[in-house]
This record gives C-alpha cells, structure tokens and sequence, in this order.
C-alpha cells in the first residue's frame, strides 16, 4: 500500500503538470516510468511509519547505500505540497547514497492525511514534531553513525529543518532548499524580510550552512536578503543561485522543454548539495 502510494505521488506529479497534447502526454508518462523505475532500484531502502508525540503517523522513506554501515545521514523534510517523491527530494537522495550517505526522506502528517487540503501549522509547530520524530528515529538505527547527521529541508522544510537544527547542538550541518526569506508586497513593489524570524540565530551558528535556491524564485526569496543575511552567520556558510524558480523550473518553458530545463536544473541542486554535505562531514 505504501509502494503503491509513492509511485501514485510520483504518477501524479508529472502527469498533471502540464497540459498538453498527446505527444507530450506520452513523454510525461515516460518521464514517470523513469522516476518510479529509479524508485524501485532502491533495494536498501526501508518503508516507514513513525509515530509523532502527538499520535500521528508520518511516512518515511529511508534509503541506504551499499555496505554495512555506520553511515553518516540526511534527515530531508518536504516543501508544503512538494512531497518526497517529487523530483528534487528524489534526485537529492540519489546523490547522497551513491555518495556513502543514507537518507531519510518523509512527508508530513497533514499531507499524508489530506495531500488536497492539508495544511501545516501556521507556527509548524506540528511539523516540528514530525522532524523531530524522525530525527528521533535515525539516532535509534544502528546503521546510522548518530555524530554525522545532518538536518535540511526544501521551502517549508528549510525553516522546520533550521529549526530542528537551531535546537539540536549535535547535528553536523544544515541545507536549505528553497527558503523562504523573503515575501514579494506587490500592492508596495516591495519584498518584505521574513528571514530573520525564519532562519533566526544565524550570528551564533558556527556549524557549517548552505542555501540552495533559484534565480526566479523571487516570490519566496529575494537574493540580496538572503545574502545579507548569511554574511552574518558565525561559521562557514554557502549560497548557491541556479536557474529555475521555487521547483526550479523555468516559467518561459513549456512541455517536454520546460520538463528537461527543470530536471538539469534539479540535478545542479542535487549536485551541489550533496557537493556541500561532503565537505561538512569531512569537518
């Protein structure tokens, strides 16, 4: 059942993106036969329900490399609608396995419940829970070396994922995918800051950091924001711009092309984090 609901959230997302004519129905039905293939070639892979403090249930999906451990670990928290099959998060673990490094993507309480109408917690507090039950979870595998984890996150994530980092001294490092740090005023033409209360504390973090985000993403963060912000932070911290908006695809392009200038530029994103955790374990 639960299988069935991956490849189900992997179906969907590529086959209602876009609209468009039968050929570019055809390759979208292909593009999704190549993510769900790449699904099931994870045969070191664990299916997981977890349980949150608050009795609720949150699907996991923990992927290991070969070998027998311990492996450092990539807690990857989802974006609001973006869930873990979707291709960053997907792309993103494959990157860290063929790296030595085990992943444990999952989606959200709410999400799992109601994928149409669920929402977080306007303060995510309960989206903290779910992290913090998962996280919770990877320090109780044995396969999991507990002094190399690491804490990232795309969107919504990225903020629950700092703040589960913020609150959690042991953690090695944080990524941070598509932040939200800022929030486009189009009534002021004007970005209202937001990073400060999303990604606080940042003086006082020596650990090492990394933001990952598009160019036209400017709904959700403005560049000059961010950077200013991070040329704050007390340790070493990364900013890495790339093409693509908050999934990271191009607005101008459509169809099959708007498809593949999304997947190369998920896959810089994927590269450049797993780029980022490398050098932090190596700390």
């Amino acid at each position: 059942m639960f299988q069935s609901r991956r490849a189900l959230q992997a179906r969907n997302y590529w086959l209602h993106e876009f609209n468009g004519s039968i050929l570019i129905r055809v390759l979208k039905y292909l593009f999704a036969l190549i993510v769900l293939a790449a699904l099931s070639e994870k045969v070191a892979a664990d299916e997981l329900r977890i349980m949150t403090s608050r009795g609720a249930s949150v699907e996991v999906v923990a992927d290991y490399p070969s070998g027998g451990g311990p492996f450092a670990a990539v807690i990857l928290a989802p974006g609001q609608g973006y869930h873990m099959a979707a291709p960053l998060l997907v792309q993103t673990a494959q990157q860290f396995t063929a790296r030595g490094i085990a992943v444990y993507r999952f989606n959200w309480a709410f999400y799992s419940k109601d994928p149409r109408e669920g929402r977080p917690a306007p303060d995510f507090s309960t989206e903290f829970e779910d992290m913090t039950a998962v996280l919770d979870r990877v320090r109780g595998d044995t396969r999991i070396d507990r002094a190399k984890i690491i804490a990232a996150g795309k969107s919504i994530g990225s903020v629950v994922a700092w703040k589960v980092f913020s609150e959690n001294k042991d953690l090695k490092a944080g990524l941070f995918l598509t932040p939200l740090c800022s929030r486009w005023q189009k009534e002021m033409n004007v970005f209202t800051p937001r990073v400060e209360n999303n990604y606080p504390g940042i003086a006082e973090e020596k650990r090492p950091i990394s933001f990952v985000f598009g160019d036209q993403d400017v709904a959700f963060c403005s560049p000059s924001i961010l950077y200013r912000h991070a040329a704050q932070a007390g340790g070493a911290a990364r900013v890495a711009v790339l093409a693509g908006d908050h999934s990271f695809a191009n607005p101008a392009l459509k169809g099959p092309e708007g498809e593949a200038a999304m997947l190369k530029n998920v896959g810089r994103a994927a590269d450049l984090s797993a780029d980022f955790v490398d050098t932090a374990l190596q700390r």
